[in-house]
């Protein structure tokens, strides 16, 4: 009997705490808070970029917004190469496969002229990076595309 009272005592103590947690959480808006200034900062950013991009065309800079728009292209190319590998997802691999393969046709279709960044070593080093994912892309969709061919 005095171990079932000690454990309901635990539980009781427990849920006290849980409560007091949530009740406290609501008073402070502590979710909120933590989640609006990252999504109001990202905000800003995409805006940011589309503003520039915006900028960029109005002046009659295609090169210009055509180069920052790759750059960024480029950034969600090492994420979704990331992520891809620790995908559980069979699906979501061959969908980002498959769009990464179709960037690669485009690029190869036509190859970025950019003169922005090009003295950075790092810069070059993720348009390896990138070049490298892209390519990787296009092989494993050419091989799928031979054997859908051999199996017919």
């Amino acid at each position: 009997m005095k171990k079932f009272l000690f454990i309901l005592g635990i539980i009781a103590i427990a849920g006290c705490v849980f409560v007091g947690g949530i009740v406290i959480g609501a008073q402070l808006d502590f979710m909120h808070a933590m989640f609006s200034v990252s999504i109001l900062e990202r905000e800003l950013t995409d805006a940011s970029r589309v503003f520039l991009a915006i900028s960029y065309l109005d002046e009659g800079n295609t090169v210009g917004a055509k180069g920052m728009l790759n750059q960024e292209l480029n950034s969600h190319i090492v994420t979704i190469d990331q992520f891809t590998k620790d995908s559980p997802k069979p699906k979501t691999e061959k969908h980002a496969m498959a769009f990464l393969a179709r960037i690669a046709a485009h690029r190869q279709k036509y190859p970025l002229r950019i003169d922005i960044l090009q003295d950075d070593p790092g810069q070059t080093e993720v348009d390896k990076h990138v070049q490298a994912v892209l390519d990787d892309a296009l092989k494993q969709k050419e091989e799928q595309n031979k054997s859908l061919e051999a199996n017919r």
